[in-house]
């Protein structure tokens, strides 16, 4: 069954488990993404979304930068702890690509209505 705007649930389990399974029939993964909150604190608003969905930031750091030469032995040193303490992990590629699937659960109590699809 495809999603369609105005659509019901009961509970947010019962909500992304319907999405989680038509992503399946239709051949992509899911991921949970933002969760924006009254202020009160209670939930009202829920995206699920592609698990390639947008894109990383880069960063770009200048040679020279305040951060870069007024750190340079400190985090040089630094650096060779964390390789002590820690196992490196390996550098993989992003698997990101901008992909626009994306459902939005409006949270009003006590029912789940899709707001986006």
């Amino acid at each position: 069954m495809k999603p369609f705007i105005g659509q019901t649930f009961q509970t947010l389990e019962e909500a992304s488990d319907f999405y989680i399974k038509y992503a399946e029939a239709c051949g992509f993964g899911v991921r949970h993404n933002t969760k924006r909150k009254t202020k009160e604190g209670a939930a009202k608003l829920k995206y699920i979304v592609c698990n390639r969905e947008g894109f990383y930031e880069t960063t770009n750091q200048v040679p020279g930068s305040a951060t870069a030469s007024s750190q340079g032995t400190l985090a040089q040193d630094d650096r060779k702890k964390k390789k002590k303490n820690k196992k490196i992990k390996r550098r993989r590629i992003s698997n990101r690509c901008g992909c626009i699937a994306r459902i939005g659960f409006r949270i009003t109590p006590p029912t789940l209505t899709v707001c986006r699809y």
